[in-house]
């Protein structure tokens, strides 16, 4: 059964559709075989239609949530549309700027792994895999979110060749990224770098020892 996970709202900002706020808007775009998608391109802000609200909140993995919708301004509640994104970041760290690969669905991932789900208009994936990237997030002393900049990557039910690719941005001057970004290349931990260092090192005195040993049996 395909449904929404649950949030728990800590604290949160709205966002509604009578402010002038051009750096709020969720975009995303999909193939015709996504789920959550459809195939849909869609570009989302405060001003569009009869009006949208964004709400941003902080949610229990110390990630952040948001929820958006038209229901207190679309007169047709037929009509009416709305999305859902949950971010957060391994083991309940406090979500930072960089990238997160390996994410699953918030909030059923593992405890090392990232946390990712987007749906909406009552379509959301059970299992699904993808990333996301950070570029902005600023929450105050109080927890309440004030600027946030992300993109993501979802696949639905874990099959690469369905996806939605999406920027949510928050009161950001970050823009969006509208070209599906499918292959992402991770940024270099100092962890890495240094077991990089430590490869090229072994490497080099292996060689100068065979060139040596060739040098003095030759």
């Amino acid at each position: 059964m395909k449904g929404r996970s649950a949030v728990l709202a800590f604290a949160f900002v709205v966002v509604a559709s009578g402010q002038s706020f051009a750096d709020t808007i969720l975009y995303y775009t999909s193939t015709p075989g996504s789920w959550v998608g459809g195939g849909e391109t869609a570009t989302v802000t405060p001003a569009t239609n009869f009006g949208f609200d964004f709400v941003a909140q902080q949610n229990f993995d110390n990630g952040v949530s948001f929820f958006i919708d038209d229901f207190a301004h679309n007169p047709d509640f037929q009509s009416t549309r709305w999305w859902f994104l949950d971010l957060a970041a391994p083991n309940s760290m406090t979500l930072a700027p960089g990238l997160y690969l390996g994410a699953t669905r918030f909030p059923f991932q593992e405890p090392d792994e990232p946390g990712l789900s987007f749906g909406g208009n009552g379509r959301a994936n059970n299992m699904q895999t993808g990333y996301f990237r950070v570029f902005e997030v600023q929450v105050d002393s109080s927890d309440v979110v004030m600027n946030f900049a992300a993109d993501f990557l979802q696949f639905d039910e874990t099959q690469t060749v369905d996806y939605t690719w999406g920027s949510i941005r928050f009161n950001s001057s970050v823009p969006i990224t509208e070209t599906p970004v499918l292959q992402p290349v991770p940024e270099p931990s100092a962890a890495a770098l240094v077991g990089l260092g430590i490869v090229l090192i072994l490497t080099r005195r292996r060689v100068a020892a065979r060139v040596q040993w060739f040098a003095t049996t030759g």
